[in-house]
């Protein structure tokens, strides 16, 4: 029986089926797993602290089969000592009844020693049955201890499970949000793409749009420039114009006085008929000054001989077509009367 009860597991043994090193520990001396990995480590260690906790029940099974038997070889030794009792009785029956007092000196010594090695061996037999009886409470005792905690740590197995199954829906949530976020990070990333493709086309217009800018505002500096200078070059030639007109009427009146001054003194001497003479000769002269004005604004004044067919749009300078063209061809591309420069586009005919 000593034997029986030094084998039996310690309750605190319990204590180490369960590992320690998770978060935080429960009101059943559970861990609280937090985590899809502290929960497959959780049931792991569960499950081999069930496989224990099996074993264990199969060990008290084998105790408790043990001392059935123990008990049962008892109980024949009882029934023996019962058996050998009757018959010291019936033997003390019959010696009170009568017999030959050898005889039942004999059979009373032998009933004697018979009677004292049972008495000796019911003692020892009670004592074990004490012991058994004791060995059997404190394995009774362990049996209900250990059920309290198996039904303690089924309950906390069904909360367990209850909470792998929340935290597994948890996950499963988890992992559609991070699926869902993972095709919106995909979609807003090609959204981006595009974008920056858009962007970049808008700065390529933008820049192009500002090259031209640059390009016709250089080109309208030129033309404002040209036009300046075809301004200046107008109002120079106009001054002249001017100066020439005035230089022309001045010649004109002087021409005209000394002509008038002729014929009065040819007048004096000749009388009425020179007069007339007079007049007629003023009229030609008058004449000839226009033809000469209007073959000057006719004829070409480089050569002076042939018609002015051609126009400088820059400066509006005319010539025959002939001087232009040998301009043109020796790459003297300014002009004859101003010096402008110019162009084989900035060149257009005319016609009076």
């Amino acid at each position: 029986s000593n034997r029986i009860v030094s084998n039996l597991l310690p309750l605190e043994r319990i204590d180490l089926l369960f590992p320690r090193k998770l978060i935080a520990v429960n009101c059943c001396g559970f861990p609280l797993v937090i985590g899809r990995a502290g929960v497959q480590s959780f049931s792991q260690a569960y499950k081999d602290a069930e496989n224990e906790r099996e074993l264990q029940i199969v060990y008290y099974k084998q105790q408790g089969e043990t001392l059935s038997k123990q008990l049962e070889i008892l109980s024949k030794r009882v029934a023996d000592y019962n058996a050998k009792e009757k018959e010291l009785n019936e033997l003390k029956l019959s010696m009170a009844s009568g017999g030959s007092a050898g005889d039942a000196e004999k059979k009373d010594s032998k009933l004697r020693t018979a009677l004292e090695s049972l008495s000796s061996q019911v003692d020892a037999y009670i004592e074990e049955i004490d012991e058994l009886n004791e060995s059997f409470d404190d394995i009774q005792a362990h049996n209900s201890k250990l059920l309290q905690q198996l039904t303690e740590q089924s309950e906390c197995q069904v909360k367990l499970r209850a909470q792998m199954l929340r935290q597994e829906k948890d996950v499963a949530n988890i992992r559609k949000e991070m699926v869902t976020q993972e095709s919106r990070i995909r979609d807003e990333k090609a959204l981006y793409n595009t974008k920056e493709t858009e962007l970049r086309e808008v700065e390529k217009k933008y820049n192009m749009m500002e090259l031209k800018w640059q390009q016709t505002t250089r080109s309208l500096q030129e033309k404002e420039k040209v036009q300046r200078e075809l301004e200046a070059v107008e109002s120079k030639l106009k001054q002249k114009i001017s100066e020439l007109e005035n230089e022309l009427d001045v010649q004109k009146e002087t021409s005209a006085n000394e002509k008038k001054r002729k014929l009065e003194g040819d007048t004096s001497v000749h009388g009425g008929s020179e007069d007339k003479a007079k007049k007629s000769v003023g009229k030609k002269d008058i004449r000839e000054v226009q033809m000469k004005h209007y073959q000057k604004l006719l004829f070409c004044s480089i050569c002076n001989t042939r018609e002015k067919k051609m126009i400088i749009k820059r400066c509006l300078h005319m010539f025959c077509k002939e001087c232009i063209s040998t301009s043109v061809q020796s790459r003297n591309r300014k002009c004859p009367a101003c010096g402008a420069k110019f162009a084989q586009s900035d060149l257009q005919p005319i016609y009076f």
